[in-house]
């Protein structure tokens, strides 16, 4: 494991599915835990849909192994929120988890 390899401090927030009399799903995001991580540019696209075009960034943070986090959580990094697309199993041998997100568009 390199020294220093974790820069960048994210905020990973867990969300709360909450239903009411009607039906309606409500997410209530709260802050699960801020850890360093080191993040890496993915891919990027445009796409046309609704005669709206879509910017999808994705980025790969890698954080230590004992973080807590799955597919449902959203992690803030420089003021926007990113969707966990894939969380792999963490490595042993490594010591760090590789998880891949995409930015939220709103």
């Amino acid at each position: 494991m390199r020294a220093g390899a974790y820069t960048e401090i994210v905020d990973i927030y867990k969300v709360h599915v909450e239903r009411n009399e009607f039906g309606e799903q409500h997410d209530t995001y709260t802050l699960s835990e801020r850890t360093r991580a080191n993040v890496v540019d993915g891919a990027s696209d445009r796409t046309d849909e609704n005669k709206e075009t879509l910017y999808t960034n994705v980025k790969t943070f890698t954080v230590h192994r004992y973080v807590d986090i799955d597919e449902f959580d959203v992690i803030e990094w420089c003021g926007k929120r990113w969707r966990c697309i894939s969380v792999p199993t963490p490595s042993k041998i490594y010591n760090h988890k590789v998880v891949t997100c995409e930015l939220i568009n709103e």
